[in-house]
């Protein structure tokens, strides 16, 4: 069979020079391990990467590059030895070979690529499962890849609507306090939505699929009592919503439905006395078919590197 030539190029996030040197190794040897060891070239300058080789071989590559990395966060040394383990790991993983269209998600007019292999997997759970449940820190993509994941969806035609929801609880404020009427006092709380939607679609197509509830930004409390087919729903902060709560979004799905959850357990804003939805769900839903857990990290978060610091050191201060 004949191989197809590519090109990938990608950045490493969250950028950090320390752990940049000691992914490419003095002299760059590490590189040239990962070179000689999938036959392809790689360039790197600064967090910016471009590896060219055979298709499969370059989406392997890619893999293991993200894997060492992530690696790299926890080894300092990073080894000859662990090199070549992480990369045959890699090459046994079992997402490396379905990965050849899940290094990015194509939109319109935008490719969004994944940061990590973490991510890949995320993407990969999601196609494959009616509901996905994503556990982690802020910063390491859970929202922002779901919403990418759901507008591809739409584009493709696999579904005819998409519903993002969040529960009105944030901080420990109150929503009577607010301002306005009904929909001016819940936009403060669906604003993230808003925000992801403004950084994936052109905006006259983001201003006619809201017009036209193409996509649809709710509470939580207002998906009650329906029954929602052909549809993409995303809940938001899953911590923060109630037991009873978490059991009425999972029962909302209708035929060709998905529901994918994200949250962080560790930023629960409800009442002491209120148990989370979220980490009730994990307990209960963990061995079910079409289900499937994921769990970031803060070695995951993507969005500034102070994120994993400014988290480790609130997990160390918690112990």
């Amino acid at each position: 069979m004949q191989m197809t030539e590519a090109r990938q190029k990608f950045k490493l996030l969250p950028y950090d020079v320390e752990r940049i040197k000691i992914l490419c190794g003095v002299c760059n040897e590490n590189i040239d391990k990962i070179e000689n060891f999938f036959k392809v070239k790689v360039k790197s300058r600064d967090n910016v990467f471009s590896i060219t080789g055979e298709t499969e071989s370059v989406i392997k590559a890619t893999s293991a590059i993200h894997v060492i990395y992530e690696h790299t966060a926890t080894d300092k040394s990073l080894s000859a030895e662990k090199i070549n383990e992480l990369m045959i790991k890699n090459e046994k993983n079992k997402y490396t070979h379905e990965i050849s269209t899940l290094n990015h998600i194509k939109l319109a007019d935008r490719n969004i690529y994944f940061q990590n292999s973490k991510q890949m997997e995320y993407i990969k759970d999601i196609q494959d499962n009616t509901i996905t449940f994503a556990y982690g820190p802020a910063g390491t993509g859970k929202t922002f890849l779901a919403v990418t994941a759901a507008i591809e969806a739409l584009y493709k035609q696999e579904i005819k609507k998409i519903i993002l929801v969040r529960p009105a609880v944030n901080a420990g404020e109150s929503i009577g306090f607010l301002p306005g009427d009904i929909n001016e006092k819940f936009n403060p709380y669906l604003q993230p939505f808003y925000d992801s939607l403004h950084s994936l679609l052109p905006h006259e197509k983001k201003k006619k699929y809201l017009m036209d509830n193409t996509i649809e930004i709710a509470p939580l409390a207002f998906m009650r009592g329906r029954t929602l087919k052909n549809a993409f729903i995303i809940l938001d902060e899953g911590q923060n919503t109630t037991i009873e709560q978490m059991k009425m979004i999972l029962t909302r799905i209708g035929q060709n439905s998905k529901l994918c959850i994200t949250g962080d357990p560790s930023q629960i804003d409800l009442p002491k006395h209120q148990a989370s939805g979220l980490a009730h769900a994990r307990l209960i839903l963990n061995n079910i078919k079409d289900i499937r857990h994921i769990v970031f990290t803060e070695k995951h978060v993507v969005r500034h590197q102070l994120i994993q610091k400014i988290l480790s050191a609130y997990d160390k201060e918690r112990k």
